[in-house]
């Protein structure tokens, strides 16, 4: 079962999950439909689990009504590890999720600049124990 992030609740979940720094991405799934609402993402991240004695877990996060994403990754940009963490800022409706940025309380302006964001309508995220494909 998947539970919603808003902004309201933002800052428990990321503490749950140490604000994700030095997560690992091991997934990234865009689903690019013709109709903006059905547009989504999933990114899968391996982070350590505060309410599991700070083991790692595997969190999904689902972001729908997929409005705007940049991805970026090379041998200068990498961001397959979290070294600073996800923040998430909403402007209006939209949530903004920042894996890009080093600024500790970035604004939508710096997000988007970073090289590295989502932003969609709706968030929402699971948990589970990773198997052993996730630790591949």
């Amino acid at each position: 079962m998947s539970s919603r992030i808003t902004a309201q609740v933002a800052p428990a979940f990321l503490e749950r999950f140490w604000s994700f720094n030095d997560a690992v991405i091991r997934r990234i799934a865009l689903d690019l439909t013709r109709a903006a609402a059905g547009r989504r993402a999933v990114i899968d991240l391996m982070a350590r689990d505060r309410r599991h004695n700070d083991d790692w877990v595997m969190c999904s996060l689902e972001i729908r009504g997929l409005d705007e994403f940049v991805i970026k990754e090379g041998p200068r940009d990498s961001h397959q590890v979290l070294s600073d963490g996800l923040k998430m800022v909403w402007q209006g409706d939209l949530a903004f999720l920042d894996l890009g940025t080093s600024s500790e309380t970035p604004d939508v302006e710096e997000i988007r600049t970073a090289g590295f964001y989502l932003s969609g309508h709706d968030v929402s995220w699971t948990v589970r124990q990773p198997d052993e494909a996730d630790l591949l």
